[in-house]
């Protein structure tokens, strides 16, 4: 059993998801956040921390076994640099850190983005930071175990899917997209589950796992079931990639959460193989988008 666990973004959405499965398996937590605070049994204590800084990762990772780091940059937004400076320098300076520590472990959320590292920045940094975890587990210096992370959905979801879940509700709605490659899905509770996986299996080290629910939806199959689920009729009309990437451009100027990647994620990427993951590990997804989506309606 993991004795000291140091996780990062314990504040933001995978990590409220995350906090409880780790008390459930009596593990201490010490987390990054933006208060302090600790709790009566002392078990868990919150940490303000800025992960750019060494000396901050330093005394972090002190008398740490294991660290789950998912603060990082949002793919939604940010150039190259932004990308960078808050996701692959923050993952070099806590990984520095770790080594210098005696940190055992190092679980790192990535994402299924990260196999098309030329769509995006977000997916160029993911990669980045992959390789250079991988490479410190294959030099003996850590163990390293890396989650790729597909569509996520659940309460407190941002983003591209909660703006769908608003606009399936609209009485006429004309336009869809022709998007006909399926996307991965997953729960955000189910992926906690699958990250508490690699932190109880550290056997499960050194590979790059893929996780989805294995019923992928094209963006098409998403609204269709959120409409109907709402006694709504499908759109009529589907918009051409080329009206989309120019759909897209115009979201972008006028400040919306879209980008290159997004129009890549619709039309050319593929779903990941989770079947290594599942055999290995034993995880099984406790329900597919599409047994959810009433919940989820509920949360719009």
């Amino acid at each position: 059993m993991v004795e000291k666990l140091l996780l990062t973004g314990a504040s933001g959405f995978v990590g409220t998801a995350l906090l409880p499965l780790l008390t459930d398996h009596a593990v201490r937590i010490q987390w990054r956040n933006n208060f302090i605070s600790t709790s009566a049994n002392n078990s868990q204590t919150s940490v303000q921390a800025e992960l750019r800084d060494n000396s901050s990762c330093l005394a972090l990772c002190r008398d740490v076994q294991s660290i789950v780091h998912l603060a990082q940059q949002a793919h939604s937004s940010g150039s190259i640099r932004d990308h960078e400076k808050n996701s692959l320098q923050v993952t070099r300076n806590l990984l520095a850190a770790a080594k210098h520590c005696g940190v055992e472990h190092f679980i790192y959320l990535s994402s299924t983005r990260a196999r098309y590292p030329h769509h995006s920045a977000y997916a160029a940094v993911k990669r980045q930071c992959e390789e250079l975890l991988l490479s410190a587990h294959q030099a003996g210096d850590i163990k390293v175990s890396i989650l790729r992370s597909p569509l996520l959905y659940g309460h407190g979801m941002k983003g591209n899917l909660r703006s769908l879940l608003k606009l399936s509700s609209w009485p006429w709605l004309p336009l869809t997209l022709a998007a006909d490659k399926p996307l991965g899905l997953l729960a955000v509770d189910d992926l906690a589950e699958a990250l508490v996986k690699l932190i109880t299996m550290p056997e499960l080290a050194g590979v790059c796992w893929e996780v989805h629910d294995n019923s992928p939806q094209t963006m098409n199959e998403i609204l269709s079931l959120l409409r109907e689920e709402q006694g709504l009729g499908k759109p009529l009309l589907k918009v051409p990639p080329i009206g989309v990437k120019y759909l897209l451009s115009l979201g972008a100027r006028l400040g919306a959460s879209v980008n290159e990647g997004t129009f890549h994620s619709l039309f050319s990427e593929e779903v990941a193989d989770t079947l290594p993951f599942y055999k290995a590990s034993g995880f099984i997804p406790r329900a597919t988008f599409a047994q959810r989506v009433s919940t989820l309606l509920e949360q719009k």
